[in-house]
């Protein structure tokens, strides 16, 4: 009777602990899962700021049916990075050129003449980039497509 106790004892602790590691691993993967959603959604945020910069009269500061002028983060409104790295002033780092950076990732603009791609990598995983490219066709329509990242 004693070893069968012990048998089960033992069966029972692996059992526990091979729940313990599928637990864990699915925590892992939810939280990657949320951190890519949040760029996708920062992302599709940008890319409505983008088309406010396409539709605003150039004299207002916008593009005036033209993506030419978009050359920076700044012009989109982003002025400072969000992020958890403070300059030694302990104040969030300025916007500068085509990157900016949040607490969901790293984002970068590419702007073209006929439409513009902005990229976003997840803070928990680097490797993963998302890309998505708005254009506007001949009747002043936006079009948003996530697509392949570029390499420029």
């Amino acid at each position: 009777m004693g070893q069968q106790q012990l048998l089960l004892l033992v069966l029972g602790a692996i059992i526990v602990g091979l729940a313990i590691v599928v637990g864990i691993n699915l925590f892992g993967q939810g939280a990657l899962k949320a951190n890519e959603d949040s760029v996708r959604q920062d992302i599709l945020s940008m890319m409505a700021r983008v088309e406010e910069y396409y539709r605003k009269p150039s004299m207002l500061g916008g593009g005036g049916k033209s993506f030419d002028g978009l050359t920076s983060f700044t012009q989109l409104g982003y002025k400072y990075n969000q992020d958890a790295d403070l300059n030694t002033a302990g104040l969030a780092t300025a916007v500068t050129g085509t990157s900016y950076t949040n607490n969901n990732g790293t984002y970068t603009l590419i702007a073209g003449e006929d439409d513009v791609e902005i990229q976003g990598k997840l803070a928990e995983n680097e490797k993963v980039v998302l890309a998505y490219k708005i254009s506007i066709d001949a009747n002043f329509n936006t079009l948003i497509v996530e697509v392949s990242p570029s390499t420029e």
